[in-house]
């Protein structure tokens, strides 16, 4: 090499190298959101299931391991109070739900009496009772015996308004108490 002459070899990207990196990093990103957005989608859905199912468990146990009845209700809940909601037949339960002793008085419920309390569920997500073969209305609430037994039979569908159907989420209740949770393809309309 001739002195004075240096060699300056710069290395990087050229205008369109980038352009066309940036164009397929776009398209692998509009193909990849939407999936994801599903898959949070069914997370969330799938853990306000588990989160009604776990409910359900709790009050049977308690009701067994107190030997007196024990109620689930919807309803709502803060951080210092807690009370079922017994007016209306709509069988929704998206505004929470409350787990508690003393079923046969559920509207003014004392703080001693809440064993577990669940809040609203996210905006354009559903609970409903689709069925119940004892009732043929809509329920507010469910009574577990000290035997374990529930006071009647209930289907529950949970679902998103976002999602496709392979989301919705089924948790049966039979008049033996033990919940069931398994997907469906039923309907949400209260």
């Amino acid at each position: 090499m001739p002195r004075g002459r240096t060699n300056t070899s710069q290395s990087g990207f050229t205008l369109v190298e980038l352009m066309i990196v940036l164009v397929i990093a776009s398209v692998l990103l509009s193909v990849a959101i939407p999936g994801f957005r599903d898959l949070l989608e069914r997370n969330r859905l799938q853990s306000a299931a588990s989160n009604l199912y776990t409910s359900l468990m709790l009050a049977r146990s308690e009701a067994l391991k107190r030997n007196q009845p024990i109620g689930v209700c919807k309803g709502t809940a803060t951080t210092s109070a807690a009370s079922c909601t017994t007016s209306g037949t709509d069988g929704a339960w998206e505004g929470g739900w409350v787990v508690h002793l003393d079923p046969n008085n559920p509207t003014t419920l004392d703080p001693n009496d809440v064993l577990a309390t669940r809040l609203a569920l996210d905006s354009g997500d559903t609970i409903r009772v689709v069925r119940t073969s004892s009732v043929s209305t809509k329920i507010n609430g469910i009574t577990y015996r000290p035997d374990g037994g529930s006071s009647l039979d209930a289907s529950f569908i949970l679902c998103n308004e976002d999602a496709d159907t392979t989301t919705r989420r089924l948790i049966t209740v039979e008049f033996t108490g033990r919940p069931r949770l398994s997907q469906t393809t039923g309907s949400c309309s209260p």
